[in-house]
């Protein structure tokens, strides 16, 4: 997501309010070429994302289910539509910097178009592993638990289906080097059982 402005802040604008689609046009892009351009296989594509970057694994799996062989979704901000509306405390009030302004009716209408929990549809899903973490003050685990259990009800196939459930994380990960290898060894362990 470009939220992070490794290209300065002018690229970073330009992927804000009306124009945040072109975060997930831009992740789109970098799949396609680098399975164009031989650098990944076409049957072995992953991609992880956490927090706004859990609103592009949501796009993706949304638009393209079969480019991926598994995804990861960590403290995904993928129910856009009712954490924007449900009021205008701190976070969200920061967060409409970003996203705009669901009171504005072109920002309700654009949101709808992408928000990953609203646009599930029935399809053949990849696998994914959701981690949530029951005290994330930024991101409410209950986002990733309804969008688990869409994705469950919606999918077509059999796909692996994993809801991770911490307490001990926070939005940003765990601050302990051994917990965080360990959720490590968890992502590596799910990436390598799906590469058969």
């Amino acid at each position: 997501i470009r939220g992070g402005g490794a290209l300065g802040e002018a690229w970073h604008a330009a992927a804000r309010l009306e124009n945040k689609p072109r975060s997930f046009d831009d992740f789109d892009a970098v799949v396609s070429y680098l399975v164009d351009a031989g650098i990944a296989a076409p049957d072995r594509v992953f991609a992880r994302g956490r927090s706004a970057g859990g609103t592009v694994m949501g796009v993706a799996v949304n638009r393209h289910p079969e480019r991926y062989r598994g995804v990861i979704a960590e403290v995904p901000f993928v129910d856009l539509l009712t954490t924007l509306t449900a009021g205008k405390h701190r976070l969200v009030a920061a967060d409409y910097l970003e996203w705009g302004d669901p009171d504005k009716r072109s920002i309700y209408e654009l949101l709808k178009t992408y928000s990953p929990y609203d646009n599930v549809q029935p399809s053949v899903l990849p696998a994914i592993l959701v981690r949530v973490d029951l005290d994330d003050a930024r991101v409410g685990y209950h986002e990733g638990l309804k969008w688990m259990a869409k994705l469950r009800h919606q999918q077509q196939g059999n796909a692996l289906l994993l809801l991770d459930i911490s307490r001990e994380t926070g939005h940003l990960g765990p601050s302990d080097q051994h917990a965080r290898l360990q959720q490590d060894a968890l992502d590596y362990a799910f990436i390598m059982s799906r590469m058969d």
